[in-house]
């Protein structure tokens, strides 16, 4: 990096000469004075560090990194479900805020305004740390493809999130929504009874097909999931499991087994189930007449993880259950319901004789 002064027909001038982290050369002249220079250089040599001086990112627009982003990447790699909650993110949040805004001038402080307006707007720090995670992944992929030398916002904190308190249906909840299923759903009652039993989530169920069922060995195969009429791979490479399938369940669904249909828990006329109408016409009601709390389908799985907690058994075990990607996962969730561990471990010391 260097500054010169330069020689003009109207006396002198001063110029900066550099290069940034791509090797791209910076020429800058006609400052008045060597401080003016010297601040431009300043300026430049900051935007080199932060990886945000390239050519690339001085002339493309944010939003257009975004479609470029969903089109190479998105598009190719994840499943549909992801490309809609990203194009979602994007049309509504992201790009409306950053449509005026080249790549080169997303800092943390224009990052910090996006947050707080979303905090005006009353939107939840969940769905704000959502919308930072995407952004960053897009800014990630600007520097995987040359457009910055780095990610000038990688160290952008996320919103810390507020405890709060999970639902799920305690035995007798779940006895009496079982019961009301029976009596007045009954072609609900298999698929409510596997989701309880099984902790699946609603579109793996509604996946489910005969071939997935081993009724020998009491093992269900969770290895797609369904999503808006299509099936797809599950959330994650862990959700790929055996979840273990009790008895009774059993019993129910070889009582239910004597359709022809390949499809466990099939619509009226055969096809996959929506997942949007189960809930309204069949799930909701249900909870109303059994005189419950309302809870949210999802939260079956809760209702899953913390009845294996009241059975004590092994962290592990539920992880593998659940198809968490790690234990730590399941501890997180699920931890401050165990059982208090000083109190074990005061006990444990008890045993010993002195």
């Amino acid at each position: 990096m260097s500054i010169r002064k330069r020689k003009n027909k109207n006396g002198y001038t001063w110029q900066i000469d550099c290069r940034n982290a791509f090797g791209e050369r910076i020429r800058q002249a006609g400052f008045k004075t060597k401080a003016d220079a010297e601040r431009e250089l300043a300026k430049i040599r900051l935007q080199i560090e932060n990886g945000s001086n390239t050519n690339k990112s001085k002339k493309i627009y944010f939003v257009d990194i975004c479609d470029i982003f969903i089109k190479e990447r998105t598009e190719v790699y994840s499943k549909r479900s992801t490309l809609d909650g990203y194009n979602s993110y994007l049309n509504y949040h992201i790009k409306p805020f950053f449509k005026h805004f080249k790549l080169s001038e997303i800092t943390p402080a224009m990052i910090s305004k996006f947050v707080k307006k979303k905090q005006a707007d009353d939107y939840a720090p969940r769905t704000i740390n959502d919308l930072l995670t995407l952004i960053k992944t897009i800014m990630n992929f600007a520097v995987e493809n040359g457009y910055l030398a780095k990610n000038p916002i990688e160290k952008v904190k996320k919103l810390k999130l507020p405890n709060k308190e999970m639902k799920f249906l305690n035995t007798e909840e779940i006895e009496k929504v079982l019961k009301t299923a029976e009596n007045f759903y009954p072609k609900f009652y298999p698929l409510l009874l596997t989701a309880i039993m099984t902790g699946m989530r609603r579109g793996e169920l509604l996946a489910l097909q005969w071939k997935d069922i081993d009724f020998e060995n009491k093992k269900i195969t969770v290895n797609k999931s369904l999503y808006k009429g299509e099936i797809q791979n599950p959330k994650t490479k862990r959700s790929n499991r055996k979840i273990n399938m009790s008895d009774n369940l059993a019993k129910v669904l070889l009582e239910l087994r004597k359709n022809d249909n390949d499809i466990v828990f099939q619509s009226a006329t055969g096809t996959y189930k929506d997942g949007k109408n189960m809930v309204a016409r069949e799930f909701n009601p249900c909870l109303e007449k059994a005189g419950v709390k309302k809870i949210r389908f999802h939260d079956l799985r809760h209702t899953f993880a913390s009845f294996l907690i009241a059975q004590n058994m092994p962290l592990k075990y539920i992880q593998a259950q659940m198809g968490h990607e790690s234990i730590q996962t399941t501890s997180d969730r699920y931890g401050h319901l165990m059982p208090e561990v000083e109190q074990v471990g005061r006990k444990a010391f008890d045993k010993i004789k002195i």
